[in-house]
């Protein structure tokens, strides 16, 4: 799944219809966890998360949580994954071991940046000792996202037993057979309290921008993490680009919403800024990277004509 090295991810789908194949499956996937030494983390709603307290006991050393904790949005639940190895457990631990279901709301655009997150699993948690187990339930999803577990995961789980599943595509092949996020952010559907438009002038960009964020109620440090996140991406699109650069900002007193535009031919990589050099030795985008990092989401678009819009926000 990487390009230099083998995979040490491990991305099963339990596809089940009854309570009891979901038990046969979880069970002695939790305690092969625990029996290895590995951190345990289960989510689910919370009738799941109690059904899984008592068929496992209530172990101190596993984790149960709501699903929604993690799964916000594909982005900032694939950046807390490798946070957890990067800077929290990455020397205390052998692995990771998650139980969990991706929030599919049935609808479609937000679906498809779902099934995205599937598919980017097994590319950017490649490099860490990282055993995922992914419920479907036939129950409750269409047949359609059903189908998706196929195409996303390499391995099906039934009654605790892994085998070879049929019809897995590689990551990159289900990125480009979805295509872009159609996704639009709630503010942009107002006016920008700031455009600049055909910028070749970063410190002057960068000036507005200050003054427009230390205007709203964010504490400081998240601020300055917001501008430091907006200065790495204006750098990279000037440098790697191809200016002018248009830049869109939104405010709301507890929210930043920025898109920064360049001229470019695009980001054909669809891993881009994805990639934590911390796991990956062939990783790129170091300043898209820290941006992530920075900020509560980052999001790369580059259509079919050229150009590239990265937009980075933070708050609630």
């Amino acid at each position: 799944m990487t390009n230099s090295v083998a995979s040490r991810c491990l991305h099963d789908a339990l596809i089940y219809g009854s309570e009891a194949e979901l038990v046969a499956s979880v069970v002695p996937f939790v305690r092969a966890g625990l029996a290895a030494g590995d951190r345990v983390l289960v989510s689910g709603s919370e009738s799941q998360v109690a059904l899984f307290r008592e068929a496992v006991g209530d172990d101190p050393r596993v984790e149960f949580s709501d699903s929604h904790d993690h799964y916000q949005t594909p982005a900032t639940a694939l950046l807390w994954y490798q946070q957890l190895f990067d800077r929290d457990v990455s020397t205390t631990v052998r692995g990771i071991r998650s139980v969990g279901s991706v929030p599919y709301t049935l609808d479609p655009a937000a679906d498809a940046d779902w099934i995205r997150y599937e598919a980017m699993v097994n590319r950017v948690m490649a490099p860490y000792p990282f055993h995922g187990l992914c419920l479907y339930d036939t129950r409750t999803l269409p047949a359609d996202l059903v189908t998706v577990a196929r195409r996303t995961h390499a391995v099906l789980v039934t009654a605790g037993v892994r085998s070879a599943g049929s019809g897995y595509q590689e990551p990159k092949d289900v990125l480009l057979d979805i295509g872009p996020s159609t996704q639009r952010d709630p503010l942009e559907a107002t006016s920008p309290v700031l455009e600049i438009d055909g910028s070749r002038d970063l410190a002057g960009v960068r000036h507005e921008i200050y003054l427009a964020v230390r205007a709203t109620e964010l504490t400081v440090e998240r601020a300055d993490d917001f501008l430091a996140a907006f200065n790495e991406v204006a750098v990279n699109a000037l440098t790697h680009g191809r200016p002018p650069v248009d830049v869109r900002l939104w405010c709301r007193p507890d929210r930043l919403y920025c898109t920064v535009i360049d001229n470019g031919p695009g980001i054909s990589d669809p891993f881009a800024g994805l990639l934590s050099p911390h796991g990956h030795s062939d990783s790129t985008g170091m300043g898209l990277w820290m941006a992530r990092e920075l900020c509560d989401e980052l999001t790369i678009s580059s259509p079919p004509g050229g150009g590239c819009t990265v937009a980075l926000s933070t708050g609630s």
